[in-house]
């Protein structure tokens, strides 16, 4: 390959020389403007490299070469002088050039030229939103507001803590932490009979003393969405813009640490859109970001609340959940996620469930949760315990794979005996086809790579969208909407085309391009500068290249760590996989896995 890489330098030095003599003739003849041809001497700036095997990947500085460096494998793309790219290549060898070649063959045909798109620049003056339809919503906003004045949420809180500490310290440990290399469960350990009673106690104290139900603190429906400053306050935005989209007009809540609080044009900004600034008692603080969902929904002011993460749009109007049959018989609705379950045995005993409880055989997922709080008033606290009580009860609810707040809820309810709602349609995936070489790049293959969880209505209706695969939204604009790299491109599973598959039924709407309109309100809006600096956070860094694609997730990795899944309806492995698989199981539990 090296001789062959010497050759081509030499022919590309050729051919550029040629290049250049027969621009130098036509200009002499008239015939090519020397306007039109920048430089005679270089018509290339560098070649750029960029991750994701794909030219439209994030850049890779450390990566870009001078123009006469032969390019014969990685993504990347030629940076031609005026903004145009060309040799736009994905990983995987191919064709090997120059980019001083390539670039100079732009000044006699452009059919491979690609503008770089132009970074954004606001124009003077954003239209407020219209808000006659939102009148009730900014109304029951302003009341609730109105209620932190008189130190309710902190009541309420004190008195929940109060009960913690009766019911005793955080002294009871699992046998271990259950990791990617050694599950304690898998392996036969468990609790002693002394730690499972001690456990049990310790809650059935806890819910003895906790508060009763406050009915004069809560009333009406509305959704609560636990937010908190950059980058959490970017999703925010876009998820308010959003949901005003699907036509919802019922009242929000953005629950904020004080340190966290939006500043007065961003408050004003929200609160046109209906939205209750709330602030989380001061005691949440030290809490981790899992524990304070428990706190959040506790402290709402509605009775039937709608818990929302931060970054999960709506596309479609929540408002019908709250009058479904199924939620009028449970008064829970909880929604499913990728992982089977792996709840530890012993927290049947520990939640003094019957040993033959059916129990759920998937995992759940708490992007979203629906609740009426006064009916299920007791399982809410108890899961807010839970969460508190993190180093036990995160090691029974979970294996490695999603630990965290998500299991909480559901098993809270059937300890205390109530009933919830199970979503029957398994979540799913938007994403791209993303393309993977060998560390060789002799072989290279295209597999889907999912950015967004999809989660459905009782209906069976795509409603949810979770973007909770990093970068969730970049405010690192163009000022073309057209030049945007999409990230809901295909829709799994049936690996469909999202736009043509998902939304027939929402009138023509493109929710990736609101949710794009959406950013560049936020960029524009007067009192974003102000937001930074308030907040010390660095100006938004300028779009450098093209608009970068998300990497998505590899769903062929989790079922290699040995998780299996409904994700698996929609993810091809391989015979390689399974061994890995195997292998991994084998390696957290022992010979215990060849049984299973």
């Amino acid at each position: 390959m090296g001789a062959a890489h010497t050759a081509w330098a030499s022919a590309s030095a050729v051919l550029s020389a040629l290049l250049y003599l027969y621009v130098r003739s036509s200009i002499s003849a008239g015939r090519v403007s020397i306007y039109e041809t920048s430089s005679l001497k270089s018509y290339c700036i560098s070649w750029r490299h960029t991750l994701a095997c794909s030219p439209f990947g994030e850049r890779v500085l450390l990566g870009d070469r001078n123009c006469s460096t032969v390019i014969t494998r990685d993504a990347g793309y030629c940076e031609c002088v005026g903004g145009v790219t060309t040799k736009r290549v994905t990983c995987g060898l191919h064709e090997p050039f120059t980019c001083e070649a390539a670039c100079a063959r732009l000044q006699f045909s452009r059919a491979d030229a690609l503008p770089l798109p132009s970074p954004l620049v606001c124009s003077s003056g954003i239209p407020e939103p219209e808000t006659t339809a939102l009148a009730p919503a900014v109304n029951s906003a302003r009341q609730l507001q109105q209620d932190d004045a008189t130190g309710q949420a902190d009541s309420l809180w004190h008195a929940v803590q109060q009960a913690i500490s009766i019911a005793g310290p955080e002294s009871i440990k699992a046998p271990g932490v259950r990791t990617n290399a050694r599950d304690w469960v898998l392996q036969g350990e468990s609790l002693d009979s002394a730690s499972i009673l001690a456990a049990r106690m310790q809650w059935q104290a806890f819910l003895a003393a906790a508060p009763s139900y406050p009915a004069a603190a809560f009333r009406g429906r509305g959704i609560a969405i636990l937010s908190g400053a950059l980058p959490h306050i970017i999703s925010t935005w876009v998820n308010i813009k959003l949901l005003r989209r699907t036509g919802c007009v019922l009242p929000v809540e953005l629950w904020f640490l004080e340190s966290e609080l939006p500043t007065p044009g961003l408050r004003r900004a929200l609160e046109s859109m209906g939205v209750a600034i709330r602030l989380l008692p001061a005691a949440v603080a030290g809490m981790s970001g899992f524990a304070m969902k428990g706190a959040t929904l506790l402290l709402s002011g509605f009775e039937e609340v709608l818990f929302l993460d931060s970054d999960n749009v709506l596309v479609r109007d929540p408002s019908p959940l709250f009058v479904s049959a199924q939620y009028e018989e449970s008064g829970a609705v909880l929604w499913p996620d990728y992982w089977a379950s792996s709840v530890a045995p012993d927290l049947v005993a520990v939640l003094g469930l019957p040993s033959d409880a059916e129990l759920p055989a998937g995992s759940f997922e708490s992007g979203q949760m629906l609740f009426h709080k006064r009916r299920q008033w007791n399982g809410l606290l108890l899961a807010a315990f839970m969460n508190v009580h993190a180093v036990l009860y995160y090691e029974l609810l979970s294996n490695f794979m999603g630990k965290g707040d998500k299991e909480s809820f559901a098993y809270a309810l059937l300890a205390v005996g109530s009933s919830y709602t199970a979503v029957p349609t398994p979540v799913g995936s938007i994403g791209v086809m993303k393309l993977h070489c060998n560390k060789q790049q002799t072989h290279c293959w295209q597999e889907f790579a999912g950015n967004t969880m999809t989660q459905h209505d009782l209906e069976g209706r795509m409603t949810f969208l979770h973007t909770n695969f990093k970068p969730k939204w970049d405010l690192r604009l163009s000022d073309d909407m057209r030049r945007y790299t999409r990230r809901w491109v295909v829709l799994q599973p049936g690996n469909r085309t999202f736009l043509d598959d998902a939304f027939l039924d929402l009138q023509g709407r493109d929710p990736e391009m609101e949710a794009v309109q959406a950013l560049v309100d936020m960029r524009c809006a007067g009192w974003f500068t102000a937001y930074l600096e308030a907040r010390g956070a660095l100006p938004i860094p300028a779009l450098n290249g093209f608009h970068p694609i998300n990497n998505g997730m590899d769903f062929r990795r989790p079922y290699r760590w040995g998780i299996k899944g409904s994700y698996l309806d929609f993810t091809v492995v391989t015979v390689g996989d399974r061994l890995k698989h195997w292998k991994k199981k084998v390696k957290r539990s022992g010979l215990r896995a060849l049984l299973s």
